[in-house]
C-alpha cells in the first residue's frame, strides 16, 4: 500500500469525521445517519480535492455501507484513510481482521501520532490563551477562572486526547456544542 505524506496532499483537503458514530444524534436510525453522511460527502466532493478520514472508522458500519455503495470515490482516492506511520499500511491492524473490503484501497495518508496530537494540542491551548481566538469569542458564557482553568490542565498534558474534549474539559464549560464545533472545524 502506497503512504502519501500529508504535506503532498495539494488543493483543497478536509479531515472528516462524519463515519463516527459519536458524530450522529443517538436517535437517528442508520438509514437517517447515512444520508446525512451521502448529502456531507456531495457536499465535499464539489468543494474538495481530497477528503482523510480516520483508518479506523472503518470499523464502523456506515462507512463500510458507503465504501459498498460508492466504491468508485475510494478506487479514484478522493476518499483516502488516514493511519498511523507505525502501522506500515496495513489497515487490518486498525480493525482487527483481514477483510476483503480493504482491498479497495492502495493508498494511505500516514501521520505520526506523537507529532499530530501535540500539534493540536498546542493550537487549541493558543486558542484558549488569546482573549479575541474564535474559540474564545464563543466561548463568552464561559468565566475567566473556568478558562484559566482549561489551560492549566492543557498545559500539563503531553497532548489533546478524545478524553480531554469528551470528559475533562467541558465539566468547565456550559455549552460543550461551542467547544465541538471548534475542536471539529480545527481538526
Amino acid at each position: 500500500m502506497n503512504k502519501i505524506n500529508p504535506e503532498d496532499l495539494k488543493g483543497a483537503r478536509i479531515y472528516f469525521t462524519g463515519f463516527d458514530e459519536k458524530s450522529f444524534n443517538a436517535n437517528l436510525s442508520k438509514e437517517e445517519k447515512l444520508k446525512k453522511i451521502e448529502k456531507i460527502l456531495k457536499v465535499l466532493l464539489l468543494t474538495k480535492n481530497k477528503i482523510v478520514f480516520g483508518a479506523s472508522h472503518l470499523k464502523s458500519d456506515l462507512a463500510r455501507e458507503i465504501i459498498s455503495k460508492y466504491p468508485d470515490i475510494f478506487e479514484k482516492k478522493l476518499l483516502l484513510p488516514a493511519l498511523r506511520n507505525e502501522h506500515k499500511g496495513d489497515l487490518s491492524k486498525v480493525i482487527g481482521k483481514k477483510d476483503s473490503l480493504l482491498t479497495i484501497f492502495d493508498a494511505y495518508v500516514g501521520w505520526n501520532l506523537k507529532d499530530n496530537t501535540t500539534w493540536f494540542k498546542n493550537k487549541i491551548l493558543e486558542e484558549f490563551k488569546t482573549e479575541k481566538s474564535i474559540l474564545r469569542l464563543n466561548l463568552k458564557n464561559t468565566s475567566i477562572n473556568n478558562i484559566n482553568q482549561i489551560i492549566k490542565i492543557l498545559e500539563e498534558k503531553e497532548y489533546f486526547d478524545r478524553d480531554l474534549s469528551e470528559n475533562i474539559i467541558p465539566k468547565f464549560i456550559p455549552n460543550k456544542e461551542d467547544l465541538n464545533n471548534f475542536i471539529n472545524i480545527k481538526h
